[in-house]
């Protein structure tokens, strides 16, 4: 991975979790620059402005939920089993919110 591919996916990793905490319009770029310790002008080389960082956050959970739902439905051989740990997986998913 070449060294801006790795900065812009530090700046997701450590832009998601204050997005989920937050929210998307209470989020500032300066809690993600604060978050970094990057500067505005590298967050804005790597991200046009806060919404389009905003979507890679979302794409980025998005693979994290997808990759969890996965290693809980591989396990299971049956589709009514899939089906069954697939609710579990969402029920517990809302507990947790």
């Amino acid at each position: 991975m070449a060294k801006g591919e790795e900065t812009r996916q530090f700046i997701i990793e450590k832009a998601a979790p204050i997005f989920n905490t937050k929210g998307i319009a209470a989020t500032s770029m300066s809690d993600i620059m604060e978050a970094t310790k990057l500067s505005k002008g590298s967050m804005y080389v790597h991200f046009e402005n806060k919404d389009v960082l905003a979507c890679a956050a979302v794409e980025h959970n998005m693979k994290i939920l997808s990759e969890k739902l996965q290693r809980a439905l591989i396990q299971y051989k049956t589709s009514k089993e899939q089906l069954f740990a697939y609710i579990d997986f969402l029920v517990i998913l809302t507990i947790l919110q």
